[in-house]
């Protein structure tokens, strides 16, 4: 499980309008992202389309201990998430880092 924290942030940026929610939409998005965020059972594809967006923005790709991310930002099934917003990506990465394990840069 994730603290309060963590679900927070993801509250904040999901209420922002500041995730990209879904592989697919991930796919089709072509403007600036500053985090990918995939679950601890992340699948193949999962794990490929990050990766992708790890090499094509250069940015980080952190793995959370959950099972299903959309339960945290009240959708019905989420399996990845991009972050649009640098702060609040910068207060995610410095404030809740015993909660999620690197993957791809940082």
């Amino acid at each position: 499980m994730i603290s309060n924290k963590l679900q927070g942030y993801l509250g904040i940026l999901r209420k922002g309008d500041y995730l990209v929610v879904g592989a697919d939409r991930l796919k089709e998005y072509n403007k600036k992202l500053y985090l990918v965020i995939i679950p601890k059972n992340a699948s193949k594809n999962i794990i490929k389309v990050s990766t992708h967006l790890a090499n094509d923005y250069n940015i980080p790709v952190i793995e959370v201990p959950l099972e299903d991310m959309g339960e945290c930002i009240g959708l019905n099934s989420c399996q990845i998430l991009g972050v649009k917003n640098k702060g609040l990506c910068d207060a995610i990465l410095n404030n809740c880092k015993d909660e999620y394990k690197i993957i791809r840069g940082v």
